[in-house]
């Protein structure tokens, strides 16, 4: 059986309206950042429930990154080579699945540990993959990318707010199945995808990627990247469980994630004439500032309110972060390579900075508390001089494409 995935001759049959793709990939993105919102938020409560010390489950995290930074490296490349991401992106929702349903038969810390690594690894490619060939997809077929990805957002924020309720009623086990029936969707809609499929001919080198580091502004860029996106270690790994430290019900921990996410949904509607204002770099080193500021002051452990609208920051240190990676690759990368490279920033930024950021956070949260997120503050700041450097060199349009990395 074949995916209705668009081939590249094009179709006979009458194609679907703008809005239609659209919907297809906003039931795409809801389906990922369903399962994501489930894990982020509240996947540390759960291996906490499973008898896990704070000091485990950082280890965990970590290995699962590292994990990730090997997936986040091939699978996209992987992809790019067999040149049918839709089947790609169906095959790693379904393993995703499967590696959180036997979480649930198998709860010894070996196997928690090679499940989270299975389930982060599908995501670090599932992620890049969605990103970067529904940008482009957007561009061939006319939609909103950014409208179809804010509702990635609306869904995390659902699943932030239903996994707390549904916690409090029916234990933590309720993050897992949350979890799976979203990878459930997510197979389906990568599945159904309008995704170009590329002939033999077409097909770059499995490492063909790699050759984009020799840039300076790509290689700056993933600097600046990574550091911002490292700083959020700290809060992916022990937010909810240092929150719920402080009496927090899983109900407003909830909360405090959803309205993060609202100000990310926010930025995204508005992203559009941001990004065309600021261009990637300036982006770079907006997010870098919120990121330092909202770090600087989670370090002097705020109270429920205040840390509400600390959250806010959440749409500079990761929304507008978001929007510049994707911008900055659809303008450098060459076509064959935007899975590829969207990979590479995926799993420089998303793998091995995190994994070096919560290996760090697995040492000084459990002494530390809440004035660790200094460290966070200080990993902001560091991209913000990445950035600073990035802005002074001269546009990097046409240089990637020069190169032809492919050949």
């Amino acid at each position: 059986m074949t995916p209705p995935a668009t081939s590249s001759a094009g179709a006979h049959e009458k194609s679907p309206s703008p809005w239609q793709h659209e919907l297809r990939f906003s039931i795409l993105y809801g389906g990922i950042f369903m399962a994501l919102g489930a894990f982020m938020a509240f996947g540390p409560l759960w291996l906490s429930a499973q008898g896990l010390s704070d000091e485990r489950i950082g280890q965990i995290l970590t290995l699962a990154m590292v994990g990730k930074i090997a997936a986040g490296l091939a699978l996209p490349a992987l992809s790019d080579r067999w040149g049918h991401p839709a089947a790609m992106l169906g095959l790693l929702a379904l393993c995703a699945m499967l590696g959180a349903l036997s979480s649930l038969i198998w709860r010894d810390p070996l196997h928690l540990l090679m499940l989270q690594i299975l389930i982060a690894g599908c995501f670090a490619g599932l992620i890049p993959l969605s990103d970067a060939h529904g940008y482009a997809a957007s561009l061939r077929l006319g939609f909103s990318y950014r409208r179809a990805r804010s509702i990635g957002s609306f869904a995390f924020l659902a699943a932030t707010l239903s996994v707390g309720l549904l916690m409090q009623g029916l234990g933590t086990d309720a993050v897992i199945w949350f979890a799976a029936l979203a990878s459930l969707i997510v197979a389906w809609a990568g599945w159904h995808a309008p995704l170009l499929r590329t002939t033999r001919s077409e097909r770059p080198a499995l490492i063909a990627g790699l050759a984009l580091l020799k840039e300076r502004r790509f290689a700056l860029f993933l600097l600046a990247a990574s550091c911002i996106n490292a700083s959020h270690a700290i809060f992916y790994a022990y937010g909810s469980v240092h929150w719920r430290s402080l009496g927090y019900s899983e109900t407003l921990i909830g909360a405090l994630w959803a309205w993060g996410v609202m100000a990310e949904i926010f930025l995204f509607w508005i992203g559009r004439s941001v990004m065309a204002r600021l261009g990637s770099a300036h982006a770079l080193m907006l997010a870098a500032v919120g990121g330092a500021m909202r770090w600087g002051l989670m370090s002097l452990d705020p109270s429920a309110l205040p840390a509400f609208a600390l959250q806010t920051l959440h749409a500079f240190s990761f929304g507008l972060m978001h929007l510049s990676v994707i911008g900055f690759v659809s303008d450098n990368a060459p076509p064959k390579l935007v899975g590829s490279a969207q990979g590479l920033v995926s799993a420089v930024s998303g793998g091995v900075g995190m994994a070096l950021a919560t290996w760090a956070a697995a040492m000084l949260y459990p002494s530390f508390g809440a004035a660790s997120y200094g460290f966070s503050a200080l990993l902001a700041a560091s991209g913000l001089i990445a950035a600073l450097a990035l802005s002074r060199l001269r546009s990097g349009h046409d240089q990637l494409e020069e190169m032809n990395p492919s050949k």
